[in-house]
């Protein structure tokens, strides 16, 4: 979530935290990065090199009027049709999405693809939130400013976990870190 409801001070830490989480996330996974406030775009689609990732993570700066929160989630299922996991950092508000809940839990639930989400801005709508990570058979993982990249990365590779191998990419990304199970893992 790009959108003005998060400040730039609140972007940069985000950039640094989330970047602590893609390098502690195996070798194997293939890591992007969806960016979101009037429309959702990839900065980094799965599978880009980790060394992309981080650049574009400390260059995010607030912008927009919307928050189109439903359609980046879209967005992301269509990368990621084989399952996979979203770790979503927003203040859990959608202001003029196409799609709805209701779209988002049926093709997460069709593909397998877990939502963790991380709470920001002043006053994150956390009932959103936490719904979204239940839906989509997720986890909460809390408020960025108390957030354990470590911790994140771990629920995200118990996520990756509960997606069947055969749904697992072929050609995966290289992300310098330690074992654990495979997947593919988009932030938005």
């Amino acid at each position: 979530d790009i959108s003005r409801s998060l400040s730039a001070d609140e972007l940069a830490a985000a950039g640094e935290k989330l970047s602590a989480v893609a390098a502690a996330l195996p070798a194997e996974t293939a890591v992007g990065l969806l960016v979101f406030a009037d429309q959702p775009r990839w900065l980094a689609k799965p599978a880009a090199p980790g060394t992309l990732l981080a650049g574009q993570l400390r260059a995010l700066r607030p912008e927009g009027r919307f928050t189109l929160l439903h359609d980046a989630l879209f967005a992301a299922s269509v990368e990621l049709q084989n399952g996979g996991a979203v770790v979503l950092l927003t203040d859990g508000r959608d202001e003029n999405s196409a799609s709805t809940l209701d779209d988002i839990t049926r093709i997460y639930g069709e593909r397998g693809i877990r939502i963790l989400s991380i709470g920001a801005g002043s006053a994150p709508a956390t009932r959103n939130l936490r719904r979204l990570a239940l839906l989509s058979s997720g986890s909460y993982e809390g408020n960025l400013r108390d957030l354990d990249a470590a911790a994140v990365a771990n629920s995200t590779r118990r996520a990756l976990s509960a997606v069947p191998s055969t749904s697992l990419p072929a050609k995966p990304l290289a992300v310098p870190t330690t074992t654990a199970p495979t997947g593919t893992a988009a932030m938005a």
